[in-house]
């Protein structure tokens, strides 16, 4: 039924919105949820309905159904459907549009990029307020009656962008900046990050790790800055998520807001991130079968006690609940018994 709406090009987007919020009435009488309906692929064209709706493109005239998809799918799925669906048509300037309309006090802007690297500037209003750890209590039953329960969870501020057929994300958490390569070929990556707070807020050094301005002299901890620069782990290579191996750089803040510790909250003061990202192509060498990786040796050197039999030049079949190696003949072996059964050679 909602892929029979999404793909019929004659329905306006206002009355497809009325059709879904039909539905959404029908499927809370019968306990149906939307929003995970809404998350499924559609039987045609294999993604959500949302995703289909981006890369059409035809929501920029006529926004409704977007804007109804973006609330009423799955909250926690949209950030990965709207991130995907714009890598798919290669816009970044699409994704940050769709992404502001999520998180407003996030923005981010692609300065410039090549195939060398890229620089990115990212503003983050009321940090401080974002990063607060999340506490959440409950009553539950226990041996003595009723007994309160306390959770907490650390918060983050995720920022993702799409530069050069690669997507990338930093994730901005109280102890801890983590850049990753969501998607694209894999690179040799250097990464610098300039903070620079707003004139209303400072930040507070936490260790060493900061470049010193020489004509500010000698930095300790627990002094106050307006900016500081901090280097990623350098030249590391960095694979996209999908795949097993070192898919991030992490890198502990030096700093944080003066008022991190103090109960000021009504502050909205933007902190600015300069990302400045160098990268170098790595060329993959095409990976052979592993049948032809196969190493076999014409006669066993003196320290091999063991060879591995072959039948017809290929590996001896294993049998089921048997180990990976085959119990083979020593060499020589065989030739040395016939010899102790014939007794000793007469001349």
């Amino acid at each position: 039924m909602i892929t029979d709406l999404m793909l019929n090009e004659d329905l306006h987007p206002s009355e497809a919105v009325d059709f879904l919020e039909d539905l959404e009435n029908a499927c809370k009488k019968d306990g149906v949820s939307l929003s995970e309906l809404l998350a499924e692929d559609m039987s045609t064209g294999g993604v959500p309905p949302l995703m289909w709706e981006i890369q059409r493109c035809k929501w920029r005239e006529e926004p409704e159904l977007l804007m109804f998809l973006m609330i009423r799918t799955s909250r926690r799925k949209v950030p990965w459907m709207i991130r995907t669906a714009c890598q798919a048509v290669g816009d970044n300037s699409l994704l940050q549009l769709l992404r502001e309309t999520l998180e407003p006090d996030v923005l981010c802007h692609v300065m410039s990029s090549s195939d060398l690297g890229f620089d990115v500037a990212i503003t983050v209003k009321d940090l401080t307020q974002k990063l607060r750890p999340k506490e959440t209590t409950w009553i539950s039953e226990g041996k003595h009656g009723e007994e309160k329960k306390r959770h907490v969870e650390a918060s983050s501020v995720p920022i993702e962008w799409i530069v050069e057929e690669r997507a990338w994300a930093l994730e901005l958490k109280a102890d801890t900046l983590e850049l990753t390569l969501l998607d694209g070929p894999p690179a040799i990556v250097t990464a610098k990050l300039h903070v620079d707070p707003s004139d209303t807020l400072e930040l507070a050094l936490l260790d060493e790790y900061v470049t010193e301005d020489p004509k500010a002299g000698s930095l300790n901890q627990g002094s106050s800055v307006h900016s500081c620069d901090m280097e990623f782990p350098p030249a590391t290579v960095l694979l996209p998520i999908s795949r097993a191996g070192r898919n991030s750089l992490i890198l502990k803040p030096t700093w944080r807001p003066v008022t991190w510790g103090n109960d000021i909250h009504d502050t909205r003061a933007p902190v600015s991130f300069q990302l400045k990202v160098s990268l170098k192509q790595i060329v993959e060498a095409p990976s052979r079968p592993i049948e032809e990786e196969k190493v076999t040796k014409s006669t066993p050197e003196e320290d091999d006690d063991w060879v591995i039999e072959y039948d017809d030049g290929e590996p001896a079949v294993v049998e089921e609940g048997s180990s990976d190696w085959v119990l083979a003949s020593w060499s020589g072996k065989d030739k040395d018994l016939d010899e102790r059964d014939e007794g000793p050679a007469t001349k």
